[in-house]
């Protein structure tokens, strides 16, 4: 029977989130941090999106192709439905025009066309949906990935981690970046706080104690939290104080030469 690598809970499938703790299982922990996280490819070498550690190819699928296999389905799907949308017009164009040469009633040959292209547009439309609903499963599917990524960066550096961390070690624009950690935060998953060189910073309270010491783990966020605690008055206001308080003080530290 399986068990969820991170509680133990049974019967947590790969990939899919545990019942128990919420997390998600993308094959055995990483040996350098200890963070079930998914990996990323980068530069030819397969890394523990977590640390940065190199990992084997077989470690399981990169975050940063996390989700593609849904989105081609979805075109190739929706595709295959715009051209069942065109083939039931043509069909129930041609069906009403025979019927009008072999009866020349204007009633039987559009209840004749509009039912047979009716009932293929339907179809196809149905089949469109649900091309739609796969390419947006593709987007879910990558975001849980990018924040299981988040939690398993934020394990091997105390609970903490910056917006440019997570930007630089995930290959995210900042932008992004900040808005799925925004996000996180609003949902009751994570706390913005300054630590003590003054930085702005996002805690996530489960996993202050589970830092392993890996290499390359400790960041700008490895410092200890003074604990102010930061309240946002909306996502786009956070979002834009953070972004401009956190390069401005990063771009004092590198005159000063401390960075």
């Amino acid at each position: 029977m399986a068990h969820c690598i991170v509680c133990g809970f049974p019967n947590a499938p790969d990939g899919a989130p545990c019942p128990q703790c919420g997390r998600a299982n993308y094959g055995a922990p990483c040996p350098s941090c200890g963070q079930p996280s998914p990996t990323l490819y980068r530069s030819g070498k397969v890394l523990c999106a977590g640390c940065g550690a190199t990992r084997g190819v077989l470690s399981g699928l990169p975050v940063n192709m996390a989700g593609t296999a849904h989105k081609v389905g979805g075109v190739l799907t929706g595709v295959v439905a715009w051209f069942g949308i065109a083939a039931a017009v043509f069909t129930g164009s041609l069906v009403a025009l025979v019927t009008w040469l072999f009866t020349h009633a204007l009633g039987t040959t559009l209840l004749a066309g509009g039912v047979v292209g009716g009932m293929g547009a339907l179809v196809g439309l149905l089949i469109l949906k649900g091309a739609r609903s796969l390419s947006r499963r593709g987007d879910e599917v990558r975001e849980e990935a990018l924040q299981q990524s988040v939690l398993a960066m934020a394990g091997s550096r105390h609970g903490r981690v910056t917006t440019v961390e997570v930007a630089q070690n995930l290959s995210l624009s900042l932008r992004d970046a900040d808005r799925m950690l925004t996000a996180m935060t609003f949902k009751g998953h994570a706390q913005v706080e300054v630590n003590a060189e003054g930085l702005l910073q996002y805690s996530f309270r489960d996993l202050r104690g589970s830092a392993s010491g890996a290499p390359g783990a400790q960041g700008a966020s490895g410092g200890a939290s003074t604990g102010v605690r930061v309240e946002a008055a909306s996502p786009q206001d956070a979002a834009r104080e953070r972004v401009t308080r956190e390069f401005d003080q990063m771009a004092e530290r590198h005159r000063t030469g401390r960075l």
